[in-house]
């Protein structure tokens, strides 16, 4: 038996950019941990953007959770600002002027491209959002950049977004990253559960899928799954 989320990664295709929205409270380092190593095991180049550490706080959380930390280390990654060192790092990129960061990860991003498909996982993006509070104007020209990418069939994208900071920081950013984004996928916590529906896809058979997973039975699916690779 597979965690019921290897259903959205395999139903979702090159090209897409799939949301994955969830609250301060839930676990989305699961949902991550879960991704990397479905990609993994497809023989996927896997790259994570990480926006301030994020990746650490996600590796440390299923690490003393029982999961094995060490499935990152051999992970591309692209650091937006921070300092703690997770994965094979292939560029720091100062958190700065909006279209001067844009600028450096298109570049990156089409070298990267350049040399066959990847799997493009973003964790943190809220934060980004949170600093440009200030300026409508690079909030919009950021989501926008980010937005480019629908349709490049070399790439299959995952935001992990915080459903909580973003509605606080830049509240009409969510619908405009829903209506654009090829597949939407809402996890809340209800208790010990998570709960998730697919509020909009691309697929019509994953469109409208729901699904629920106790917390410690998807603990377990995942460590039996780690204890076969």
């Amino acid at each position: 038996m597979q965690p019921p989320a290897v259903n959205i990664w395999e139903k979702t295709k090159f090209g897409e950019t799939v949301l994955l929205e969830y609250n301060s409270i839930g676990f989305p380092s699961f949902g991550l941990y879960s991704l990397v190593s479905w990609a993994k095991k497809k023989g996927y180049k896997v790259v994570v953007t990480d926006v301030l550490d994020t990746l650490k706080i996600y590796m440390e959380h299923a690490r003393l959770s029982g999961l094995d930390g060490n499935i990152y280390q051999d992970v591309k990654v692209i650091k937006l600002g921070g300092r703690l060192e997770v994965g094979n790092v292939l560029k720091r990129i100062p958190i700065s002027e909006e279209s001067v960061m844009e600028k450096e990860i298109a570049k990156l991003l089409d070298d990267l491209l350049s040399k066959g498909s990847v799997v493009n996982i973003v964790v943190g993006v809220g934060k980004l959002f949170a600093l440009y509070s200030s300026s409508v104007r690079d909030a919009l020209s950021l989501a926008n950049f980010i937005l480019s990418f629908v349709g490049d069939e070399r790439r299959k994208a995952f935001y992990f977004l915080n459903l909580d900071m973003i509605e606080k920081a830049k509240p009409m950013i969510l619908p405009m990253f829903e209506e654009f984004a090829t597949t939407v996928v809402r996890v809340n916590k209800r208790g010990s559960v998570l709960q998730f529906k697919v509020l909009k896809a691309l697929n019509f058979e994953l469109d409208g899928f729901e699904g629920e997973v106790d917390v410690k039975d998807g603990m377990k699916l995942l460590k039996e799954s780690q204890s076969r690779d």
